[in-house]
């Protein structure tokens, strides 16, 4: 959960760079060797061996955070044909969707990405050529974070086993000019086979900034903070600062908890992980401007996404007023929503009449007859959407026969099950929200109730394309394919008018960000999406799954409430150092 576009950024890219790099999937990690200066000798050989020796600053993880992460395949069900072929869906063929909370949490649990950056080019350089204590060593340009920079110079102070490096460049970033001052402390203490890094930095330039991070092998905690600031040419002048600390427990499991402000109130957001070898989750809240948000993630003990959600405090009435230009307001049949209403279309010596149901017999004196034609029925009580309204979809249609009826009589009865439904606000973090869920449809099957046994099959629909150039004049491409899951009623493995359209059921594609090898990972699977934790009669998430959901949710907000120390960069301001003001840095500024 570190913030670590803001700990690139800090290596000599302009924030927009930065963002266009992270979105391109760039590799930042690794260094190979290069420049170098100073003369070797005895006195640091101890010195140089620890940092050979350093081992990769790692946090021990529980289970449900060793498991591996998903390669971004695609698995062989979401692989694309041609259009309207049909294939079968099972749970088994669906891949396991690891979501973007479990790669923070990952992340979060040891040093942070910038000071591994640092001790990977410190192991280089060890490995280059013996380093003494008090020697001041040119480094000249290397490639360091796939990028040609001159890092300046460094030296080692302190001791063997507790040494500090004193670094400084004023390295220029190739592509945009921009150059800038660049100051570094890390301190390694080596006891045994335990470590203990803290690293300093410090940025002067058009954006200046201070960062502090801290890992400790012996307890597995960690804590990381950045401030910056500087000047947009259309914005203006801008802040941020963040936090996040690393938390084993004596149980085994592992609490994360971060902060961010960008230090004007416009965007600020609050995060807890919590996993333990059979589960894990990360709740957060956040603010854009004058909208706030929430968003939940919930794991099993392999690390596979069983529920997401997404939090605003505000109904979002956009995604279901369209049907009040065309659909009908059941509110006079029906004090609440009910599950699934009935539309039957009379036709009498073909004149149209309909009724509305709420069962699936017709009784015309009774049920409420539409005077105006119309298709999709919602449930709004008031003069505006609120809790409760609901939109209903489409299940099924037939023919319907009644007793006595005049000759040229025909009935079509059509069955719509609810929808989306605003649901009730929930509280999180002092917050209140309504909130629209996401299952893996990997996580709902198989099939239950009536149609228990059956088969999913999914139809491929229309293919999308599109190729363009980018800013830096590389072609690019992007494809979309849409799919429909049916529910195979007549076990004939085709799409035909006998299956049932399993509405709210889409193929998605589940970007996150691996920040451990710098990649962007794209995984294809289906997801249903609801509110309120409803689903289909004939979809169930498991009493077992929805036990790890609501065991993790219960212990994110019991940390929230009584643990929960301070997220606040200001906490810990004696950790910022000002560098750049330190005597022992004298010898190695230019």
């Amino acid at each position: 959960m570190k913030q670590f576009r803001l700990a690139f950024h800090l290596l000599f890219l302009p924030l927009s760079a930065a963002i266009i790099l992270s979105l391109a999937g760039c590799s930042l990690l690794g260094s190979d060797s290069g420049g170098g200066g100073g003369s070797g000798g005895s006195g640091g050989s101890v010195a140089t061996q620890n940092l050979r020796e350093l081992p990769e600053v790692e946090a021990q993880l529980p289970a449900s955070l060793s498991a591996a992460g998903s390669g971004g395949s695609a698995s062989a069900s979401v692989i694309a044909m041609a259009q309207g072929d049909v294939t079968t869906v099972s749970a088994s063929a669906l891949p396991d969707v690891k979501a973007q909370g479990w790669y923070d949490m990952k992340d979060a649990a040891g040093l942070d990405f910038l000071s591994e950056a640092f001790l990977d080019e410190l192991r280089e350089i060890a490995n280059e050529q013996e380093l003494d204590f008090g020697v001041v060593y040119d480094l000249g340009v290397r490639d360091f974070m796939e990028a040609d920079f001159d890092l300046g110079n460094l030296k080692l102070a302190g001791s063997d086993n507790d040494l500090t490096v004193y670094w400084y460049a004023e390295p220029t970033y190739l592509e945009t000019g921009t150059s800038f001052t660049f100051w570094a402390r890390i301190r390694i203490v080596r006891n045994g086979d335990d470590w203990t890094v803290t690293a300093n930095f410090e940025q002067g330039g058009a954006e200046s900034g201070k960062i502090y991070a801290n890992f400790a092998t012996a307890t597995g905690e960690s804590l990381f903070l950045s401030r910056f600031s500087g000047s947009d040419p259309e914005s203006g002048p801008y802040s941020y600062e963040d936090i996040t600390q690393s938390i084993p427990n004596d149980d085994g499991s592992l609490t994360i908890l971060s902060g961010y402000s960008d230090g004007s109130g416009g965007w600020g957001e609050t995060r807890i992980g919590w996993g333990d070898d059979t589960m894990g989750g990360v709740i957060g809240v956040g603010n854009w401007g004058s909208d706030s948000y929430a968003s939940q993630e919930y794991y099993n003990g392999d690390g596979s996404l069983l529920q997401q959600s997404w939090g605003t405090t505000a109904i979002s009435a956009g995604g279901i007023s369209w049907v009040e230009g065309w659909g009908f307001n059941i509110i006079s049949s029906f004090e609440i929503a009910p599950a699934e209403v009935w539309l039957f279309d009379v036709w009498e010596s073909g004149t149209l009449t309909q009724y509305v149901s709420s069962d699936n017999v017709l009784d015309t004196g009774t049920d409420t007859q539409l005077t105006s034609q119309a298709y999709t029925p919602y449930f709004k009580a008031g003069s505006s959407w609120a809790e409760g309204d609901a939109v209903y979809n489409w299940s099924e249609s037939s023919t319907y026969i009644i007793v006595d009826a005049p000759p040229s009589t025909s009935v079509w009865r059509t069955k719509y099950e609810i929808g989306y439904q605003i649901p009730a606000r929930k509280t999180i973090f002092g917050g209140s929200y309504y909130f629209e869920d996401r299952y893996p449809l990997k996580h709902l099957l198989p099939l239950t109730g009536v149609y228990d046994g059956k088969s999913v099959i999914r139809e491929e629909g229309t293919t999308w394309n599109d190729t363009w150039t980018d800013a830096d004049g590389k072609e690019q491409s992007w494809s979309w394919t849409s799919y429909s899951y049916y529910i195979d009623v007549d076990d004939d493995g085709a799409v035909d008018t006998d299956d049932v359209f399993m509405d709210g059921v889409w193929l998605s594609e589940n970007y996150v960000w691996d920040f451990a090898n710098q990649r962007e990972i794209v995984v294809k699977a289906p997801f249903l999406t609801t509110t309120g934790g409803k689903l289909p009669a004939y979809l169930a998430f498991s009493s077992q799954n929805q036990t790890l959901v609501d065991a993790i949710e219960t212990k994110i907000l019991s940390i929230y409430d009584n643990d929960l120390p301070s997220l606040s960069v200001s906490a810990h301001e004696d950790k910022l150092e000002d560098l750049s003001s330190l005597s022992e840095f004298d010898d190695v500024e230019f």
